[in-house]
């Protein structure tokens, strides 16, 4: 059974993620999900962390999903940074994995 964008949203949402970010990336589109709050006691990851995931759409209805990144609760410990900033840092390394797996793919460069 191929993966719809719809199914990889459910699946998202089963994990605990939301949608947090959509953008065009050449011939595909990249889908970023985040938790958006600390998660606790998971099987996968005993202390509290967050989780962001990526996977790309590609126009040929293909659906390619990138590894669920694990987050401490403390990441990018700085007292100046909010949990947006936080947040945004999380979406931003998913942009940036996401960036290289299309360059790998198609040999090609794309910066995030």
């Amino acid at each position: 059974m191929r993966s719809s964008k719809e199914n990889v949203e459910k699946l998202c949402r089963l994990l605990g993620m939301a949608p947090a970010e959509r953008f065009d990336l050449d011939h595909g589109i990249v889908f970023i999900a985040d938790s958006g709050t600390l998660l606790f006691n998971q099987r996968d990851y005993k202390t509290p962390h967050y989780k962001t995931m990526w996977f790309v759409a590609s126009e040929d209805d293909r659906v390619d999903y990138g590894p669920v990144l694990y987050f401490d609760w403390n990441h990018d410990d700085n007292e100046n940074w909010t949990s947006e900033t936080k947040r945004r840092a999380r979406i931003n390394r998913a942009r940036a994995e996401a960036a290289g797996f299309m360059r790998s793919r198609q040999g090609v460069r794309y910066d995030a």
